[in-house]
């Protein structure tokens, strides 16, 4: 089953609202993937919002993402990642976006 393949849907609202400065196109969808704080046992379950080769967006209730925090990133087609945050937003209804910078593969 291919990452993009299944589950696949517009953002709306404040999400489309954001400024796009990105320089890779980012394929959209949702689906639930696990990112935890490098070097903890700490695990969050957020929705996956979009993906590029550099970079991917997420969505979650926790607020504990902090610029600058590195993350490990496990995937949906069992592919894991190291990320930085980069960026954190304020979503309606007390949810957080996240944008992450991958650093490896």
């Amino acid at each position: 089953m291919s990452l993009f393949s299944d589950d696949s849907s517009a953002v709306t609202g404040a999400l489309e609202a954001a400024e796009d400065l990105r320089f890779n196109a980012r394929a959209k969808f949702r689906k639930k993937i696990t990112v935890s704080p490098l070097g903890s046992s700490v695990s969050y379950t957020v929705t996956l919002i979009d993906l590029s080769r550099d970079g991917l967006y997420f969505t979650s209730r926790s607020h504990r993402f902090e610029i600058g925090a590195k993350l490990g990133v496990s995937l949906p087609n069992s592919s894991e990642c190291v990320c930085e945050v980069v960026r954190t937003e304020e979503l309606p209804g007390a949810a957080v976006g996240v944008g992450l910078r991958i650093v490896s593969w």
